[in-house]
């Protein structure tokens, strides 16, 4: 679990993180329901893009821009940041 920040919001990373992982687990359980008759195809397709959308745009939304944060599949992957280029918290590339 991420820890908060002291401003007692939770890390950027671990937003993103935690979208990949909905967006990991949404790829899964809907491929489940559409094949069980329980979600139509172009629900999920459409539910599985909104979410990949916002895995994309979280890191700059924050000021991140690095393209390393998008895809990653943990909140410690190598090249991930909590603030704006240039902070404490960036990994140099």
């Amino acid at each position: 679990m991420a820890q908060i920040t002291p401003n007692g919001a939770p890390p950027v990373t671990a937003l993103i993180a935690e979208a990949q992982r909905e967006l990991d687990l949404r790829k899964q359980v809907y491929w489940s329901r559409v094949r069980a008759g329980k979600m139509r195809q172009d629900d999920a397709d459409k539910r599985i893009a909104l979410m990949a959308a916002i895995v994309r745009r979280l890191p700059g939304s924050f000021g991140c821009g690095q393209t390393a944060c998008v895809g990653a599949k943990s909140a410690f992957a190598p090249g991930w940041c909590d603030q704006t280029p240039g902070g404490a918290g960036q990994r140099r590339f």
